[in-house]
């Protein structure tokens, strides 16, 4: 239901049921599922943010529009990275186009994600990064449940939280970015 690019780590969505893959696929097409993603990226943003607030991408995906809100989570002092700086980076995709959130680093905000060899334009210091794959993490989705109606209905599950909102129940699921994030942050700080 949910898919990842190869290179990408984090949630997936699949469903079990053919009535839930009907829910799913509802869900998906009238954009109501919120992801989110974790990101470093190469360099210092074009359209730098504040720390705590989202901006928001809208331009083509190829032929297509694309949606992306983005905020700066964190900024690390780099001595290989483009700018002398890596940014770690959240995103929201409010579309799901083909390589969307790669293509908006790399072309609109001008930092490509690090590891992202098809996106990152082969430089000195895009090579300098390659070593530990692409740095881009699905780590949050928040998908309306087809049938509960009350949180007490829902389940005790590890890693979801369940939320009443918009006259219906959210399944919030998060989950850690991988520990390669925090230590290319921690090593190029120091």
């Amino acid at each position: 239901m949910h898919r990842l690019d190869k290179l990408t780590s984090g949630i997936m969505v699949i469903a079990k049921t053919k009535p839930a893959l009907i829910s799913l696929s509802r869900s998906f097409a009238e954009r109501s599922v919120q992801k989110y993603y974790t990101a470093i990226l190469n360099g210092l943003p074009n359209e730098v943010g504040d720390v705590d607030g989202w901006n928001v991408i809208d331009s083509n995906c190829g032929v297509k529009q694309a949606v992306t809100e983005w905020k700066v989570k964190e900024y690390a002092a780099s001595l290989k990275a483009n700018e002398n700086y890596i940014t770690l980076v959240q995103f929201k995709p409010k579309t799901g186009r083909f390589h969307q959130l790669r293509i908006h680093a790399s072309e609109v905000l001008g930092c490509p994600i690090i590891g992202d060899v098809e996106h990152d334009g082969g430089g000195e210091s895009a090579m300098c990064f390659r070593e530990s794959g692409m740095y881009l993490c699905s780590d949050g989705i928040d998908i309306k449940h087809p049938e509960f109606k009350s949180l007490e209905e829902c389940p005790e599950v590890e890693g979801v939280e369940w939320e009443e909102r918009e006259g219906g129940i959210y399944l919030k699921c998060r989950i850690e970015t991988p520990e390669k994030f925090g230590k290319l942050m921690r090593r190029e700080r120091e």
